[in-house]
């Protein structure tokens, strides 16, 4: 994941849920996953919150690296908050 980035590709997700990158395809395809396309390359991303949601609905565990990358991502929106920056 690209740092100041809160989206991933297919193939972090994948990683992250210990399935191929083709089943997270699937899941994105099959609107379980939610996300967006991009339009020049087709590729798909997903939300880290988007994540975190499908793997608790699914029960499928987060790993400690994924709860690290959601926390840091909170406390950037809190700091830019208190600062009055937007994204």
């Amino acid at each position: 994941m690209t740092k100041g980035r809160n989206v991933l590709t297919t193939g972090q997700a994948a990683k992250f849920c210990n399935v191929s990158m083709r089943r997270v395809c699937k899941w994105f395809d099959n609107g379980l996953l939610k996300g967006y396309i991009l339009p020049a390359s087709k590729d798909r991303r997903v939300p880290l919150i988007e994540l975190e949601s499908f793997m608790r609905l699914h029960n499928i565990p987060i790993p400690s690296e994924l709860e690290q990358l959601l926390k840091d991502t909170m406390d950037t929106k809190t700091k830019k908050k208190k600062t009055g920056l937007q994204n």
